[in-house]
């Protein structure tokens, strides 16, 4: 368990419930790819810039323990309930926190391998869809909405 699992789930929860309205806001941009460029005759492959606020998410996420260092993140995603969670409609509004470190630790480990998978994720609504559930996870904890 890493130093940010010990963070109360309050406090977890409420760091990345934050980020629904930075991401809901109008004209809001995850990141940017840059195309390939020539130099010097080499092409140089594109490249994607996740944008400061994605950037704050990713070092959130990963400072109070929503994406775990323990276990097998490509191993759980081949399962029925990745696949329920990531796929069927309605599965991630009924997620646990638990699933919800789960999809989170796969989706910004994924980032690693590929830039630019977790744009994909914000792009399709499944991202924003997650931090929604944290926030719903909250109200259901402290029985009042955030600010």
């Amino acid at each position: 368990m890493g130093t940010g699992e010990k963070t109360p789930l309050i406090v977890r929860l409420q760091a990345i419930a934050a980020f629904v309205d930075v991401f809901e806001e109008p004209g809001f941009v995850f990141g940017e790819w840059e195309p390939h460029q020539v130099v010097d005759g080499f092409v140089t492959p594109p490249v994607f810039y996740n944008s400061s606020e994605a950037s704050r998410f990713i070092g959130v996420c990963s400072d109070l323990g929503w994406v775990s260092r323990e276990g097998n993140w490509t191993l759980w995603l081949s399962t029925p309930e990745a696949t329920r969670l990531f796929e069927e409609s309605g599965a991630v509004e009924q997620a646990t926190y638990e699933q919800l470190s789960q999809m989170l630790t796969a989706m910004i480990r994924q980032e690693r391998f590929g830039e630019g998978s977790l744009d994909g994720y914000y792009q399709s609504g499944l991202l924003l869809r997650v931090l929604q559930r944290a926030k719903a996870l909250l109200i259901e904890l402290t029985g009042k909405e955030t600010d």
